[in-house]
């Protein structure tokens, strides 16, 4: 009998951004990490421990060896001219800061979920996690939360896919992580301000305006001084960043009417799927989506795409085979 096939978020988006890609994915995995997609996993992994009775510190320092060991070996996805060395110390400091907070803070404790069977050959798997009561849960971490990215999360799959398969409200806990710079992220998880001519004076979080001793302050960063994270993180929960970086927004689920057309949505797109695969076609026999090459992330997969020639994967040294070397869309 021939297995489900299961489809999840990521999977949906990628087939519908580009089936090349795709079809790229079901048979290979890119080795190299973008230092945002590898963090977010990372921490994700650390909280889900954390709620169900992990220590913070503990698992702070499995997610930095963790990180560190991907940034040494194979190496990090990074834009030319990057300091490798800089910016992982300064994404590592983060695990510090952010889970000494959000141990601080309530965290129900959570389960993964099944996949959940929508027919006889199709099954959805759910990326959230669950409480107790049913209620879903997801975090993320974002550069800035405006109108328009809460209008991408709510519109994506990753949420409404979730919602709409389990019939369950989802908590979505948004994290700030302000914009990168050279140095680190502009955030309170990073960096705070000092003036060095009046040690007397504790760092802070916002530089001072204003007044006669609003001028001096310097960038003050947790990677280079390694401050204490629980003191750390006391000063940004009593000097009010914690709420000011963090939302908690509470999705209740559409009615079951709605939540049937999404999920119609689905199998409809799976009969596309089982149809392809059907066809058993190499993947640079598919035409390219090219709008969807250069987005925020640019797709790993471009030195395949973009080469003059049909390139073997396993020779590039960026990607590994998740089975054997035949690259089709029904593996």
């Amino acid at each position: 009998m021939t297995p489900p096939l299961t489809l999840d978020a990521h999977s949906l988006t990628t087939w519908q951004t580009c089936r090349r890609r795709y079809s790229l994915e079901s048979s290979w995995r890119v080795v190299r990490y973008r230092p945002k997609l590898l963090f977010d996993m990372l921490l994700r992994r650390a909280i889900f421990r954390l709620s169900n009775g992990g220590d913070a510190a503990t698992l702070a320092a499995d997610a930095k060896a963790t990180f560190l060991q991907s940034a040494a070996d194979p190496g990090l996805d990074l834009a030319p001219g990057a300091d490798p060395y800089r910016l992982a110390k300064s994404w590592c400091g983060m695990f510090d800061t952010l889970l000494a907070t959000i141990a601080k803070t309530p965290l129900l404790v959570v389960r993964d979920l099944a996949p959940i069977r929508l027919s006889s050959t199709l099954e959805w798997q759910p990326r959230s996690w669950s409480d107790e009561s049913g209620q879903l849960h997801r975090w993320l971490t974002v550069d800035a939360w405006d109108e328009d990215q809460a209008a991408r999360e709510l519109h994506s799959w990753r949420t409404i896919g979730d919602i709409a398969a389990t019939r369950a409200p989802l908590m979505l806990h948004v994290i700030e992580i302000g914009r990168a710079t050279k140095d680190g992220r502009s955030c309170p998880w990073s960096r705070a301000w000092s003036h060095p001519g009046l040690k007397s004076l504790a760092y802070r979080f916002r530089k001072p305006t204003g007044g006669e001793l609003s001028a001096g302050w310097l960038p003050y960063h947790y990677s280079d001084v390694r401050d204490d994270p629980y003191e750390w993180a006391s000063r940004l929960v009593e000097d009010g960043e914690w709420s000011r970086v963090t939302h908690h927004l509470l999705l209740n689920a559409p009615t079951d009417a709605q939540c049937a057309a999404t999920m119609r949505d689905v199998m409809l797109e799976a009969l596309d799927i089982r149809e392809l695969a059907a066809e058993d076609r190499l993947w640079h026999t598919l035409p390219m989506s090219r709008g969807a090459c250069d987005g925020f992330i640019p797709c790993p997969y471009q030195p395949v795409c973009y080469s003059p020639d049909i390139v073997p994967l396993e020779s590039l040294g960026l990607y590994q085979a998740r089975s054997d070397s035949t690259i089709t869309i029904k593996r």
